[in-house]
Parts: C-alpha cells; structure tokens; sequence
C-alpha cells in the first residue's frame, strides 16, 4: 500500500471519530412548551436563538378569530405540570439527554447559559430534576417518570427499566440535591471545551498526515 493511500485512510479515520465525537455531544437539547403570545416565552426563545443552545419550541395555543384553544402539545403540557407539580404557567421547559430520556423541567424564563449547559451536560441517573421560583425538586417515582418521557418524547421506557437505572444512583447524589437555581458548575462549559480541544487535535493530526505525505513524497522523487 502506497503512503499516500495510508495518509488518505488515517484522516478519514481521524475526521470520521471526530465527528462522532462531535454529534454525542450535541444530541441533547431543550424542549420548551409555550405561546408566541407570550412575552416571557418569546423572550426564553430568543435567548436560546441567541446563545446557539439547542432547542424546539412546541406551541401550546391554536389561535383564530373565534379564539384559543389548546393543541396537543398544550394537552401534554397540562399532564406534565400535573407530574411536576408546578403552578400553571408558561414558559415551561424540558430537557433531554443524549438517550432520550428527560433529565429535568424548568418553568419560568431563566436566562442563564451556565444553567442550561449543565442541564444539557447531564444524563439520566436520579430521576428528573424540577426547577421552579428558585426552588429545585425530582421526580424520583419510575412510572411518573416513564410518563413524563412518553409525553415529551414519545419514547416507551418501563417503569421496571427506569428502577433498575435509579438504583445505581449514589446515595449521595439523591440526598444532596441541589438547593437553587443559583447553584450551576461550569461541567457544561467544560464539555464544550472538551470538543473544542479534540477538533485543535484532530486539525493538527490531519495538517501532520498531509505535511508528512508532502515530505515522503518529495523525498522519494529525490
């Protein structure tokens, strides 16, 4: 096999396991159930627009002429407040782990880019973290959670399934969880730079593959 053969296989190998890389990293996202009409909504929407945080807005109101009714994602969001335990207001906003499963519920407009890159950091352990007026509660009960993630997803997960993943949680982490909003670590951040420090490595790997192939090329016409 020639060198230049070898060079072309080992940067599709380098760009292939970047990417991959890459994608695990990126398919955990915000599901936030709201209206257009309003503000606080609109507002948590431009935000995440802004910041370049993954998200889907799902509309909760079908407005005419004659007036509002709720759509089906509204209905869902009805039976989620239910589960959680929240008052019915809106922005309320779910997010989902690299698996599919729901990790936490946050209601209200919270424009903290910390916060929510340690949500979308997470992946499911100890049950479903609620966020709401500052205060932070889980949903710790398998079939509440199995609910909660058919609604927003539309995945089946068992609640027996859901037990088992829940006993492997740490003690401590289900005692001491955290008592804020306030109360966000830069894991998150950390992720991202993580992703940024093996794209520099993998640049680099391929600029050395190709300058060594120049170099073995040109030492060979000699």
């Amino acid at each position: 096999m020639s060198w230049k053969a070898i060079t072309i296989i080992l940067v599709l190998l380098i760009l292939n396991s970047s990417i991959i890389s890459l994608e695990s990293g990126e398919s955990s996202k915000i599901i936030i159930y709201g209206s257009h009409r309003c503000p606080a909504c609109s507002g948590l929407k431009q935000f995440f627009d802004n910041t370049g945080l993954p998200y889907e807005f799902r509309e909760i109101y079908d407005c005419t002429l004659s007036g509002c009714k709720l759509t089906a994602y509204g209905s869902d969001l009805a039976k989620i407040i239910n589960i959680a335990g929240l008052e019915p207001y809106i922005p309320v906003s779910t997010v989902i782990d690299s698996n599919g499963y729901v990790v936490a519920i946050v209601q209200g407009r919270i424009v903290n880019k910390l916060f929510w890159n340690k949500l979308l950091s997470k992946s499911f352990r100890c049950g479903i973290e609620v966020y709401s007026d500052g205060k932070v509660g889980e949903i710790k009960d398998p079939e509440k959670i199995s609910e909660v993630i058919k609604i927003v997803t539309g995945k089946d997960v068992s609640g027996s399934k859901l037990k088992s993943i829940l006993k492997s949680c740490s003690m401590a982490s289900t005692t001491n969880p955290p008592s804020t909003l306030s109360t966000t670590t830069i894991s998150g951040e950390n992720g991202i730079k993580w992703q940024l420090f093996i794209s520099v490595i993998t640049l680099a790997l391929i600029i050395g593959s190709v300058i060594l192939y120049i170099f073995i090329r040109k030492k060979s016409r000699h």
